[in-house]
């Protein structure tokens, strides 16, 4: 108690100590605690799904560096047209030592020009009171790029629905005996079920992509949670294999199995619609063309909505119902209602079969039963150059995207153009958009691809019949880490404000040659791309290495090794392991801006700046040595600390010690001439 109450009233002493003991105490902590956690939770992260990505070596990919000379990967590597990579390098990379796991995916095709042609549905009983029916039909849609609500197509029809030479009974598709005419040539009619059903406008052309990838490699690569949709696509082929020593069936095959059949009743199992799904129910892809199994993605398109607004001729409808469609242009409406579809989830990849409105007040819709012809078509990366200009964010990459022409929003537009019958796009009209992404056409005949069937195919003629086995959410799907998966989900674009913050985030466009890459429409086996022709449906394969302990430099050094093996079969192979997303500032020119009005034309300026996102390589690796670095220079700055403590310390005591020694001096010599004669000091 005595040295404590000593040392308190010894401020210099006191405040030395204190130093010398914070000193000490900031070396060891920052050594022990803040590195060793830092690099704990960056060995904890730093691996995703899979671990090298591998390309054909002449992978089209367009290769980034960012300030430190690190790669920036196109984070939708596999969301293009690409050499294949045989299946023979595939088999060689399973054979490697040290591979865990290397999951395949390849990219088949764009498919466009489909024609989706929604549906009105009408009740028969409509027409007890009165066998003409004169109707107003304004057809509008809508759709969200990110940055507004812009209106795509809108069509206002008028016509009159005669019913004085119907007899009952169903009508087929086209039928002639209940009449309709109108502004325009309807090129549907049908009755059934106690109702009419006609088709309306075209809506806008959207495009499907399709992926292949290997179910059960594809599960081991996801892991077991949210990947059971991959569970369809095995048991599809594991229950046609029964009827079919080839593994193959026709579409014939399966809608003409019995309900009791035991591989119909696996099919139902596992997600097999036989009442809607239009390869089954209706055979519009061909009775005889090859099944193909397909897992739809269930939010693969932007936020669109299609509204009918129905209105019915006011005043009389007897007459011939051409002298009533003449008139119909002056007279006065009646407004029944309007009806809404969420095309987002309508468009259901190679199934438009629920692209059927209901007539107002009722919930009653006849399913679509018509299949447009498909066309196939490649998509090539972002197209960009060097930009010499620096976005907002003076830390971030910077390049420019090369607009590759303007868009109609209809096929049948874009159709002809190729004709020759209409000029190209120019931005400006309404539904107008720019594309970013190059494309050509697929000779399906040259390259041996089959096509999807279609209506009024010509007899004989191979083709195939997608049958979907059920949906995937990609926002379920996680993979461990950030890494993309390559399919599952579009790319991130932000547009950026002049300081560089996010603003808002951009739609991929139904085209799919948008800003933001569009997600995969749907998957199929690598067996079901060998029913449609493919030999090598292979463009990119990911791995992930096995035998690791979780050290990181260990770690690394045998991904090397395990890339470098795979680069030695002539393949493009990136260790990813320690990688991380990172912006990419690109300035967007010759945006056509949308408008919500159809008596505006719309606006084509520049977007601005928007922060793509790419994926770093070799991130974690720089971070672990950022913190080794970092806690190393906080050691060596304790220690500097401690020795300046040390040496202020000495500073300190060193007067006072002189200050001690003279009083002791002078208390001796005080003390001697004291003594007394018999020696003793008196005090």
């Amino acid at each position: 108690m005595k040295s404590f109450l000593r040392l308190m009233r010894d401020t210099p002493k006191l405040a030395a100590s204190i130093i010398a003991i914070a000193a000490i105490t900031a070396m060891f902590l920052s050594q022990m605690v803040v590195q060793g956690n830092a690099q704990e939770k960056i060995a904890e992260t730093w691996r995703g799904a899979y671990d090298i990505l591998v390309l054909p070596a002449s992978a089209s990919n367009q290769e980034l560096t960012d300030e430190e000379g690190r790669t920036l990967l196109d984070s939708n590597f596999a969301n293009v047209s690409g050499d294949p990579i045989p299946s023979k390098l595939l088999q060689s990379i399973d054979k490697l030592e040290n591979v865990d796991v290397a999951a395949p995916i390849g990219f088949i095709a764009r498919y466009s020009g489909a024609s989706e042609v929604p549906t009105l549905t009408i009740p028969l009983d409509i027409f007890d009171q009165n066998s003409k029916l004169a109707l107003r039909l304004t057809q509008k849609v809508v759709i969200n790029d990110g940055l507004t609500d812009r209106l795509a197509t809108v069509n206002t029809d008028t016509m009159v629905l005669d019913s004085s030479e119907y007899e009952g009974g169903p009508i087929m598709p086209f039928g002639e005996n209940f009449m309709v005419v109108g502004n325009r040539d309807i090129p549907y009619v049908s009755v059934g079920d106690g109702n009419l059903r006609i088709a309306l406008n075209q809506l806008p052309d959207v495009s499907t992509t399709l992926f292949a990838v290997d179910p059960v490699k594809e599960k081991m690569l996801l892991g077991a949670e949210n990947s059971g949709f991959l569970d369809r696509l095995v048991a599809f082929e594991s229950a046609v294999s029964t009827l079919d020593n080839t593994g193959v069936a026709t579409a014939r095959d399966l809608a003409e199995l019995d309900a009791n059949d035991p591989v119909r009743q696996d099919l139902s199992k596992i997600g097999v619609d036989y009442a809607s799904n239009p390869a089954l129910r209706f055979g519009i892809y061909g009775m005889e063309s090859l099944a193909v199994p397909i897992v739809q993605n269930s939010d693969a398109y932007p936020p669109a909505t299609l509204d009918i607004k129905v209105e019915k001729l006011m005043g009389s409808t007897s007459g011939d119902a051409e002298d009533i469609l003449r008139t119909m242009g002056t007279a006065d409406f009646q407004n029944v209602g309007t009806e809404s579809l969420n095309l987002s989830t309508a468009f259901q990849p190679f199934a438009g079969s629920q692209l059927s409105l209901p007539w107002p007040g009722t919930d009653e819709i006849a399913l679509n039963s018509y299949a447009g012809k498909y066309e196939a078509s490649t998509i090539g990366p972002l197209q960009w150059s060097p930009s010499s200009d620096s976005g907002p964010d003076k830390r971030l990459t910077s390049i420019g995207v090369q607009p590759q022409g303007f868009t109609y929003a209809t096929s049948r537009m874009n159709e002809q153009v190729k004709l020759g019958n209409a000029g190209s796009a120019t931005g400006r009209s309404l539904g107008d958009s720019q594309t970013y992404r190059s494309t050509g056409p697929i000779d399906q005949d040259e390259d041996g691809m089959l096509p999807w069937g279609f209506s009024g195919m010509p007899k004989g003629k191979a083709a195939a019949a997608p049958i979907v086995t059920g949906h995937f959410e990609p926002h379920k799907i996680i993979g461990a880490g950030t890494l993309p998966l390559g399919a599952y989900d579009s790319s991130k674009v932000n547009v950026l404000d002049e300081e560089g913050n996010t603003q808002e985030a951009l739609e991929p466009t139904l085209h799919g040659l948008g800003l933001a890459a569009q997600a995969s429409s749907a998957l199929t086996t690598l067996n079901g791309a060998h029913t449609l022709g493919i030999k090598d449906p292979v463009n990119a394969i990911r791995v992930r290495v096995g035998g690791l302990t979780g050290e990181m430099e260990q770690d690394s050094e045998k991904i090397d090794a395990v890339a470098a093996s795979i680069a030695g079969l002539g393949l493009s192979a990136y260790p990813v392991a320690g990688s991380s997303p990172q912006s990419v500032q690109a300035f967007v020119p010759k945006y056509a801006f949308g408008t919500d009005s159809d008596s505006e034309a719309q606006v084509v300026d520049s977007l601005g700046w928007v922060a793509l996102e790419y994926t770093t390589l070799g991130a974690g690796i720089t971070a672990r040595d950022a913190v080794s670095t970092s806690g190393a220079q906080v050691a060596s700055w304790s220690q500097f600390l401690v020795l300046g403590s040390l040496i202020a310390l000495i500073i300190i005591q060193y007067p006072k010690r002189r200050i001690n020694n003279n009083l002791w001096r002078a208390q001796f010599k005080i003390g001697f001439d004291n003594l007394n004669p018999t020696g003793a000091l008196i005090l």
